[in-house]
């Protein structure tokens, strides 16, 4: 865990570091080991970063590092938390494995997929890491799916929106082809799609 520094060596204004010592302070002393810790924190960071976004240059990370005694990566998978699940009640929350909240927050995880681990929670059933996964899964389209759309999407669209749809996920979706000709094809394929969709917007 990175040490507590002085304020000084962030490089920020006095009233700036002022204001975000107390921030500081509160994370410091919540943890993140329950789950309820994560979203508090999570919620705090984001309060932090917002005050730190026009100074940008990595100064959030630093501040973090400095201040908080945690890494910058864990400081963004909070606040992705806090984000994604900041509105859902105590009682709900805590049926969740803390990793798995972190799994179902990510950028290429599929809102259906959160939806059905909320659905879950309202149970009283365990969510955890394992669940989290398995639903991501399940809610991630198939390459050939994502393909096939492609054309239909761009109808109802921007161009622009249509290609980050097909972006999203194909992290997970690569890796579960059976060899790179397989990708090779798919990004090929892809590729085309897209090439036939750009005079609808031209």
């Amino acid at each position: 865990m990175p040490s507590i520094v002085n304020q000084d060596e962030i490089g920020l204004t006095r009233k700036l570091a002022d204001a975000l010592e107390p921030i500081a302070s509160e994370i410091r002393k919540s943890g993140a080991s329950a789950v309820e810790n994560v979203l508090r924190v999570g919620g705090l960071l984001k309060q932090a970063q917002g005050k730190l976004a026009k100074r940008g240059n990595g100064t959030f990370g630093r501040w973090v590092e400095a201040r908080c005694g945690m890494g910058r990566n864990t400081a963004i998978k909070m606040i992705r938390v806090a984000q994604q699940f900041g509105e859902v009640c105590i009682p709900e929350i805590q049926t969740f494995e803390t990793t798995a909240l972190y799994t179902l927050s990510t950028k290429s995880c599929p809102e259906a997929a959160r939806d059905e681990a909320l659905a879950i929670a309202k149970q009283g059933e365990h969510v955890t890491a394992k669940v989290a996964r398995q639903l991501i899964d399940k809610h991630t389209p198939e390459p050939e799916e994502i393909a096939d759309n492609a054309s239909e999407e761009a109808e109802y669209i921007p161009f622009k929106s249509a290609v980050e749809r097909w972006m999203v996920g194909m992290d997970k979706l690569l890796p579960r082809l059976r060899n790179d000709m397989e990708r090779v094809m798919l990004l090929k394929r892809i590729s085309n799609e897209i090439e036939m969709m750009r005079p609808k917007y031209e």
